[in-house]
């Protein structure tokens, strides 16, 4: 059994210490001090902040050291105790950890060679279950990154990287725990971290897209990608974002339409994207689509659908568009019935019955197509006949829209403003938005010449709007306040030479001939 060292003794050889001049004379003091690592709790907590503070003036013994406040950070003298007497030894031991973990970085104030060992053992502590120790471990992990930014980050990414299994925590584990402090280090860092050592930043990027390349879980996707797109350097280098994306989606692999982890990495994927990628779009054109019908679900079937036109808005890719059109066209016209023999039946087939359409697929890939028309139409021109059946196809449908709006209408001028907030009448608020949409993109398909200039915003999506001014209620009759945005105008001086209004200045007051002077 060590020593008892004691608590005055402690303080005691930290006074001898600190007060000399040359501390690399003191090692006994020092060696006292890591002594204490081995005592009860309060000598422990002591030694947890002793340790560190002198640690740079004993190269010697610095291994020593190094390892004993390793020990303090796993200190687990009584975590097995269940009874009440050792409860608060357990207590005791939380504390002496936590001071261990606070003071391990201090460390690497003067010598940064420490840095990856200290952020390999921190790193590995964040699996405790104690929420008060993670966030102690992560603040120290942050001032570590300001040391050594690239060398902690490349620590923190090989635990990323591992899939080993921590007993009683799950698979990826370590893992998980690692991202989550990668997010609130990044979040927090972002200012002083990568500002103006840009290389930080692209190091990270290229770290997280070795990871992407891995079989990651559709959270710690997220995760990731939101820490890359909000790196300057990601915003400056679009395509960075877009490598990592179609990196995670391996385009070689087959889209397995039937597995839910398959589906999952693709909405992640069209969900992170953020914009438009000609990449991506032909991926999803040619391998997506196709299965579309064999995905289980329809509310992931309209995701994919809803992500693709969003991301269609930006191409302007030539190439893409006389790709894509082809492959998207029979897709479209699936969910476009052919038009009957008389068309006035729509009208009513859509008033007696409530029609069977599928009205927000048709917006997303009726929207789609006509971003590709508009950056080349070579493939509705190249065959007549086929683009004169498609908009009879679209005439029929849109009456079939313009029929069925009015009945929702109709409907909804009958309900009050509370009922309007009903989510069932939402909902046809929501179709009716989505069939304007189709009746104004089916009009650039009959214009002469074509032209497909009309914007429009999504049905799911908010327009942005200024923010108007907010006016003021007046009672009827007063008279409107100006308001000037900027500083006022100075009033002028007040003329008081200035003759009543409605007289001209310098007029004589009319006088009849007969008195006038000389009148005879």
């Amino acid at each position: 059994m060590a020593e008892v060292v004691g608590v005055s003794e402690l303080y005691k050889q930290y006074g001898i210490l600190a007060d000399a001049n040359d501390k690399s004379q003191h090692a006994e003091s020092y060696k006292i001090i890591l002594q204490a690592t081995q005592g009860v709790a309060n000598e422990k907590l002591l030694a947890a902040s002793f340790i560190p503070k002198f640690f740079k003036h004993f190269p010697d013994i610095a291994e020593e050291a190094f390892d004993k406040q390793i020990d303090l950070i796993e200190d687990e003298e009584s975590n097995v105790s269940i009874i009440i007497v050792l409860f608060c030894n357990e207590l005791s031991s939380i504390k002496v950890r936590k001071a261990a973990v606070k003071h391990f970085p201090e460390i690497c104030k003067d010598d940064s060679q420490y840095c990856k060992r200290v952020a390999d053992i921190l790193t590995q502590f964040l699996v405790t279950d104690i929420d008060s120790e993670v966030i102690l471990c992560r603040k120290s992990l942050i001032s570590l990154l300001t040391a050594d930014p690239t060398g902690v980050l490349e620590v923190i990414f090989s635990h990323i990287k591992s899939n080993a299994q921590i007993q009683g925590k799950g698979l990826n584990c370590m893992r998980r725990c690692a991202i989550s402090c990668l997010k609130v280090a990044v979040n927090e860092l972002k200012a002083t971290l990568f500002n103006p050592k840009e290389e930080n930043e692209q190091f990270l990027a290229e770290q997280i897209k070795n990871v992407l390349g891995s079989d990651v879980t559709e959270d710690e996707f997220a995760d990731l990608m939101k820490i890359l797109k909000s790196l300057k350097y990601t915003i400056k280098n679009p395509q960075v974002a877009i490598d990592a994306i179609m990196q995670q989606i391996k385009i070689k692999d087959q889209f397995k339409p039937n597995e839910g982890d398959s589906v999952g990495r693709i909405l992640s994927c069209l969900k992170s994207t953020g914009g438009s990628s000609a990449q991506l779009m032909m991926y999803v054109t040619k391998h997506v689509l196709p299965a579309l019908n064999s995905i289980d679900g329809d509310g992931e079937r309209l995701s994919i659908l809803k992500y693709y036109a969003e991301m269609s808005n930006g191409c302007h890719d030539t190439t893409v568009a006389e790709a894509c059109a082809p492959i998207l066209y029979p897709i479209l016209t699936q969910y476009l019935p052919e038009a009957p023999e008389n068309s006035n039946t729509a009208a009513t087939d859509s008033n007696e019955t409530e029609p069977n359409y599928q009205f927000s697929y048709v917006e997303c890939l009726l929207y789609t197509f006509h971003r590709l028309c508009g950056e080349s139409q070579n493939f509705i021109n190249e065959d007549s006949n086929r683009f004169s059946d498609f908009k009879k196809r679209l005439q029929y449908f849109t009456l079939c829209c313009q029929n069925y709006t009015k009945r929702l209408k109709s409907f909804l001028q009958e309900r009050t403003a509370a009922a309007l907030k009903l989510e069932k009448n939402q909902l046809k608020l929501q179709a009716i938005k989505t069939m304007t949409n189709i009746t104004n993109l089916v009009k650039d398909f009959f214009r002469n010449p074509l032209s497909f200039k009309i914007e429009i915003t999504l049905s799911w999506q908010t327009k942005a709007e200024s923010k108007p001014t907010p006016v003021p209620t007046e009672n009827k009759g007063q008279r409107k306040r100006i308001t000037y945005d900027a500083d006022p105008i100075p009033a002028k001086k007040a003329n008081t030479s200035a003759k009543p209004i409605g007289k001209k200045a310098n007029r004589q007051p009319y006088r009849p001939p007969y008195r006038r002077a000389g009148w005879s």
